[in-house]
C-alpha cells in the first residue's frame, strides 16, 4: 500500500540520516528479534547476521517490518500520534 511505502521511507530516511548510533542499534535489535525466524536466530547469533548484511538492507528490512505492522494495526488514516504508541 502507498501508506506503508510512506512510512517505511520515512522510517529508511530517519534510520540513514536523523538517528544517533545507539537509537539505531536500539531500534535494529528490538525489530529484528521481532521480524526474523526464530530458526534464523537460533543458526546465527545478531551479531552475526548485522556483520555480515548491508546496512541498507537492515534498514530496509526494519523500516518494511514496522510500517506494515503499523499500518495493518492501526489502518491507513493513523496519525504520526498513533505511530508514537505503536
Amino acid at each position: 500500500s502507498v501508506k506503508i511505502n510512506q512510512i517505511c521511507d520515512s522510517i529508511q530516511s530517519q534510520f540513514q540520516q536523523g538517528m544517533t548510533a545507539e537509537e539505531k542499534q536500539q531500534l535494529v535489535q528490538v525489530v529484528l528479534k521481532k521480524a526474523l525466524p526464530p530458526s534464523l536466530l537460533e543458526a546465527m547469533s545478531l551479531e552475526q547476521i548485522l556483520k555480515q548484511v548491508p546496512e541498507n538492507y537492515i534498514a530496509a528490512l526494519v523500516g518494511a517490518w514496522a510500517a506494515s505492522r503499523f499500518v495493518y494495526q492501526n489502518g491507513i488514516n493513523a496519525s504520526e500520534v498513533n505511530f508514537f504508541f505503536f
